[in-house]
């Protein structure tokens, strides 16, 4: 029902949705109560997906908001308490995007102390399909457009130029030393609106 209200309203829904019941309850409502126009809902966290489930994420049209940076702080937990089975389903950043689910990394700041570079290395830690330039982009221009902020989380003549500087080319540093920490990379310079 709030779903729906807020859908009437011109409002797409952002819905907390951890577990595998719990996602396909939020897609549940989400289908009953479709984002408005040009708009998307989103599901914060769905991190624990089977194929079922993506291939309904994928058909809903919502975004997955995800925290890499959680399995680095809690996957030790996830695991005892979830069993290797299901604890394997945790956060498949890779086939999120092969399915096509619009994937933006977030932190959840201050549950994780929410570094984005230290997400980007969770993130590769934890999935070795993922590449470097799409964990990037799932922390810029994919968060960007979950939230509706087509100004942001990427360089355009015009737009509203909010960026860091980093000490080298991230992508040119292989998944595995981004995974293991041994990245070297570090932000030099922060610049907010140009």
């Amino acid at each position: 029902e709030r779903v729906r209200r807020a859908a009437a309203a011109g409002w797409a829904a952002a819905t907390h949705a951890i577990g595998d019941a719990a996602v396909a309850a939020v897609l549940d409502a989400y289908a009953a109560a479709p984002a408005p126009p040009g708009r998307a809902h989103r599901v914060e966290h769905a991190m624990l997906l089977d194929e079922g489930l993506l291939a309904r994420l994928a058909a809903s049209g919502a975004a997955a908001v995800v925290q890499p940076e959680f399995l680095a702080w809690a996957g030790p937990t996830y695991r005892a308490r979830l069993g290797e089975e299901r604890a394997a389903r945790l956060l498949p950043f890779a086939a999120l995007l092969r399915a096509g689910v619009p994937t933006a990394f977030s932190s959840d700041r201050p549950v994780v102390p929410g570094a984005p570079l230290d997400g980007v290395r969770a993130a590769l830690r934890h999935d070795p399909a993922l590449s470097v330039a799409e964990a990037l982009h799932a922390w810029t221009a994919a968060a960007a457009a979950a939230i509706g902020d087509d100004d942001a989380g990427r360089l355009v003549v015009g737009g509203r130029t909010d960026l860091v500087i980093l000490s080298g080319d991230p992508t040119a540093v292989p998944p595995a030393a981004w995974a293991g920490g041994a990245d070297g990379i570090r932000v030099t310079a922060t610049i907010a609106r140009g």
